[in-house]
């Protein structure tokens, strides 16, 4: 047991270090369960009916050159695969497309899994991916008819509606040439921005991951030394304490020139607020047929609010970390808490030490309430406080260390909420005035929202010299959570401009968008048709 704690800490601790890459990339195993507060220790999650979100998308308007196709023509797919990704992001998924898998129908299609494409800007990328579909080999397939689509993940979803605008901006006689494609679903796309890179970019991601590293290896480094006195003999915790955060510091601001290809190029094109993102947006192509899939977190029948799901973080790394979100049988990447129950485990295990400490610091306390010794208490004790001062001090230096760490991993999932744009904090300030009578003690308050400077916040005393008035300015913090698959928010995986359907697929983080079962379900409604009759094939 120990050997597989040591195995996933260590991974635990590579997750963390390398955050600001790995949870944009698109690409272990405990089973030991704890009721520690932090995990909930959900199952795999099924997904059996995704949730139609937008009931009332009107249909797509009618165009007299499209005819409906006949239902037994073959159809054309290319899969995009996003940021950080490759062919092998999207074969599982492709590949039961036309062969079949258990509970999904093999479909009258050819997929063509677009290979890695270049990552220097979202125009470069776009242009790479549309001469590998020129480049594509489809038997049986008509690419110049209006039958053939992409399914993109993530970045992916961009890089394609790139693509599509620079078709567009072609004379029609050379769009009819080049175009490969006349529909286009997207799952866990960013149409709206990704506040992930707003927040790699001001250094929070750096800082979270720098955090993490320090103050996890300085209390496993700690508590190794408490284990081992022969160790502790010649190591101080005041000697690697410098050390650790010095090469935490360092790895974390060294991440992006280790790991390029994920800081740079493509994933700068969309932060919120972007202006390639605004210029796509402002495109919108009204005559693209869309559909676009987004994943949440936990169904609304939980119980669980929704938009605040538990373990969000732990969820989406463990289905990173595991990579079977784009390996292994067709729709097997469903099981998301392996972080989840190392998590739990290292935090209670924090938690107990930093109790254990408490308590022998209280015992020492009973016995010698002067400790730790400071000033005269080294004349009036100087027996008890040369015997006992320094292992008080270090007992409450363990306890602290431990404390820290367990409030690490209470406040890691909120904070990777804040840093992926699922958690927002809004202050508002008001004035409040209390009244009072001074005549019979009578008091009320009134709360005044500011709208200008607080300055503004005076009142004029009343003219009854009885009645004093006394104003403050009191400022309020508002939490406000979005749903979202742990990388994209619901709002912006589902804000592609003009989408005739938009779907939620619950239960789904974003990497298993690619594989699971609610990648399933979510290509069997688009396949037989509650997307439209555009998907629509049989068998």
């Amino acid at each position: 047991m120990k050997k597989h704690i040591f195995k996933y800490t260590l991974s635990l601790l590579c997750a963390l270090l390398f955050a600001q890459a790995a949870l944009l990339a698109q690409v272990g195993n405990s089973n030991v369960k704890s009721d520690c507060p932090l995990g909930d220790n959900v199952p795999g999650h099924i997904n059996p009916t995704p949730t139609l979100l937008n009931n009332a998308i009107p249909p797509p308007p009618e165009d007299p050159e499209f005819n409906p196709p006949p239902v037994n023509e073959r159809r054309g797919i290319y899969w995009v695969h996003g940021l950080g990704g490759n062919e092998d992001s999207w074969t599982e998924a492709a590949t039961a497309t036309m062969n079949g898998a258990p509970q999904f129908p093999a479909r009258n299609a050819f997929c063509f899994v677009s290979p890695k494409y270049a990552t220097t800007s979202l125009e470069g990328s776009a242009s790479s991916l549309h001469q590998k579909m020129l480049g594509a080999v489809m038997p049986g397939v008509d690419t110049s008819k209006h039958l053939n689509f992409i399914i993109a993940h993530s970045q992916g979803s961009l890089v394609g509606r790139q693509v599509d605008l620079y078709l567009n901006n072609l004379t029609p006689q050379y769009e009819g040439i080049e175009r490969r494609f006349h529909g286009m679903v997207t799952f866990g796309g960013p149409h709206l921005g990704a506040e992930i890179i707003n927040n790699r970019d001001n250094g929070m991601m750096a800082e979270f991951a720098q955090e993490a590293c320090s103050k996890l290896l300085l209390t496993e480094a700690v508590n190794f030394l408490d284990e081992t006195p022969l160790v502790d003999f010649f190591v101080s915790t005041g000697a690697i304490k410098p050390k650790i955060d010095s090469l935490c510091k360092g790895a974390a601001e060294k991440l992006p020139f280790f790991m390029a290809s994920l800081f740079e190029g493509t994933s700068n094109d969309y932060p919120v607020g972007g202006e390639k993102v605004a210029a796509l947006n402002d495109f919108g192509h009204p005559d693209l047929h869309k559909a676009a899939f987004a994943g949440v977190e936990y169904k609304l029948e939980t119980g669980d609010e929704p938009a605040n799901p538990k373990q969000l973080m732990w969820r989406t790394v463990s289905s990173f970390l595991e990579n079977r979100s784009s390996n292994g049988p067709a729709f097997s990447g469903n099981e998301d808490d392996t972080l989840v129950n190392v998590a739990n485990r290292l935090a209670q295990k924090y938690l107990s030490i930093q109790l254990e400490k408490q308590e022998e610091i209280d015992e020492l306390k009973s016995w010698f309430p002067f400790l730790p010794c400071e000033g005269f208490d080294w004349v009036l004790y100087f027996g008890p406080c040369t015997n006992l001062d320094g292992r008080f001090r270090k007992l409450e230096e363990q306890r602290n260390i431990n404390r820290d760490a367990y409030n690490w991993f209470n406040t890691a999932d909120m904070r990777w909420k804040v840093i992926m744009g699922a958690l927002e904090f809004e202050e508002t300030s008001s004035c409040q005035c209390t009244w009072t009578d001074n005549s019979t003690g009578w008091t009320y308050t009134t709360s005044t929202p500011i709208t200008g400077s607080p300055s503004d916040c005076i009142h004029t005393p009343s003219n009854d010299p009885n009645i004093t008035v006394d104003c403050a300015v009191v400022t309020e913090t508002t939490q406000t959570f979005k749903p979202s698959d742990g990388v994209v928010t619901l709002e912006s995986a589902s804000g592609f401009p003009g989408v005739q359907h938009t779907f939620r697929v619950e239960e789904t983080n974003h990497f298993q968008l690619r594989n699971s079962v609610g990648t399933r379900d979510a290509l069997t409604r688009l396949y037989n048709g509650n997307a439209g009759d555009f998907w629509f094939f049989t068998e």
